[in-house]
């Protein structure tokens, strides 16, 4: 997305106020996987400057992760910015908010109006460092927010940042890709058309017009999401492409994340998808085809009833995978999975390049470490003498070491 599309980057400027009735309802749709891809725009991210840096102090910018608005740790209140107030007790702190809903869509267009975000903040205050910290998917709004910049941040720290990397597609077109369009089509699809048959009369002169009218409504949407959604997919993948893999401007950026943390194995799950489609998908079909066939042949009863059970044994692998596949991309979005299936993607805790890194155990106090590491003191201590040692010159005098 260009600046122009963009526009003044003070318009997404403004004071903390209660979301509204609106704003809530809208978030709850962005919540629903099928919608949540659907409307991605720039008005949904804003920013507030908490304070403001005083004598060339650094820029503190926090960005929340999925599902997390109005974030707690990153006010200035939290255990993470109190501790790092005590090192640097002038530094400004920016929280930027973007729509926090989990699909790359969103993500990527987060990217865009945080990279203006950032050349205002240098514009306005050319004398301190910006820092920017982010957790979960906050990080990739962040990575990717980085390679749209000249200057770079003075530093970028990641809390259990999931970062996403992709490769270009090796083939123009993807068979399984289209298969898993092809059955959420026809779980979509068909009951649509069987309903938009019901409102007509049952007599014997519409039957036809009943059956045509079902047969163009179920032809139309599933021609329309073979043509429509590879093409959306496609255009996506090639933004993913070029976001994880472009240079990040970051002078050091510090990868924090937790021993066993969850999110780690979630793109797993899509490659086991991969897997499960090349090998047991196919088998099992085989294996009920070639049983109904033998079991016809010498037990013509039994033949019979396969031949019943058949549509009924088919509909549970393919409701059994559509399952499957939500399950597998719950952590990630959708469209995301789309890519998935369409091109090579991975998720690592740390980005690809140059990045120091730090592994944080868990402690008897942990239960969902993922969303509570930026009030951990294992975090945080770690974390102020590494964020010490690199902005050091930028310390008031007086302050203590870490």
């Amino acid at each position: 997305m260009s600046k122009d599309s963009i526009g003044d980057v003070r318009k997404y400027y403004r004071k903390l106020t209660k979301p509204s009735l609106t704003s809530r309802f809208f978030d709850f749709l962005k919540a629903i996987p099928l919608l949540r891809g659907i409307s991605a725009s720039p008005r949904a991210c804003w920013y507030t400057l908490d304070r403001e840096p005083q004598n060339g102090a650094p820029i503190f910018v926090a960005v929340h992760g999925t599902w997390n608005k109005r974030a707690a740790w990153a006010k200035p209140d939290s255990n993470l910015f109190k501790g790092l107030s005590e090192f640097w007790p002038q530094s400004g702190l920016c929280r930027f908010v973007w729509s926090a809903t989990n699909g790359i869509r969103h993500r990527l267009v987060a990217a865009d109006v945080l990279s203006e975000v950032f050349k205002d903040l240098q514009r306005t205050y050319p004398s301190s460092p910006i820092v920017a910290i982010a957790h979960s998917h906050g990080g990739n709004v962040v990575a990717w927010a980085s390679t749209r910049i000249r200057t770079p941040l003075a530093a970028a720290v990641y809390l259990n940042t999931p970062f996403i990397q992709a490769l270009p597609s090796s083939s123009t077109f993807n068979l399984l890709l289209r298969i898993v369009l092809a059955v959420v089509g026809l779980i979509v699809f068909l009951p649509l058309a069987r309903t938009v048959q019901d409102l007509f009369d049952e007599r014997p002169d519409l039957d036809a017009t009943r059956f045509f009218v079902g047969l163009a409504v179920f032809g139309l949407g599933m021609i329309s999401v073979q043509i429509i959604v590879p093409r959306w997919v496609k255009s996506n993948r090639d933004k993913l492409v070029e976001a994880s893999n472009g240079a990040r401007q970051s002078s050091r950026e510090l990868a924090a994340f937790v021993v066993g943390d969850e999110p780690s194995s979630a793109f797993g799950a899509v490659y086991f998808l991969q897997w499960m489609w090349q090998k047991v998908f196919f088998a099992l079909l085989w294996l009920i085809f070639v049983l109904g066939a033998a079991l016809s042949h010498y037990f013509p009863v039994i033949g019979t009833r396969m031949e019943q059970l058949f549509p009924y044994l088919l509909g549970a692998i393919v409701t059994l995978y559509v399952a499957y596949l939500i399950l597998a991309v719950a952590a990630y979005g959708l469209i995301q999975a789309l890519i998935a299936l369409d091109a090579p993607v991975a998720a690592t805790p740390s980005p690809q390049g140059t990045a120091d890194s730090l592994t944080i155990a868990w402690t008897h106090r942990d239960w969902l470490r993922h969303s509570l590491v930026h009030d951990s003191p294992e975090a945080i201590e770690p974390i102020a003498g590494w964020l010490k040692d690199l902005l050091g010159n930028h310390s008031p005098k007086g302050t203590s070491e870490v």
